[in-house]
């Protein structure tokens, strides 16, 4: 696959409150961030009439892939609030 690096064009989107916190919900329990939650809808959204366009590295398809399969296996933590968030790490700390 071609090097992505020199083909990266920065975009500004901007979202409701409510649009923003679902696209970051959903992003957070597949493990990656809103940016590469985007791209993976594109990709899936323009699948067939786009497979031999790169639309993310091959590392970054992997980490989406790896993501995908964890949140469908159950392998993931829904952090509603701050609280959970804190308890969350503290817990991972403990455990480190």
């Amino acid at each position: 696959m071609k090097n992505l690096q020199n083909n990266k064009i920065p975009r500004q989107i901007v979202f409701t409150t409510k649009l923003n916190e679902v696209a970051t919900s959903k992003a957070n329990k597949m493990g990656v961030s809103v940016p590469e939650y985007i791209r993976y809808l594109i990709l899936q959204d323009n699948q067939d009439q786009h497979r031999d366009m790169p639309f993310v590295s091959d590392e970054m398809e992997e980490m989406i892939g790896k993501s995908i399969q964890d949140y469908l296996n159950g392998k993931t933590t829904d952090l509603k609030t701050k609280k959970d968030v804190v308890n969350y790490v503290d817990k991972l700390v403990e455990d480190a």
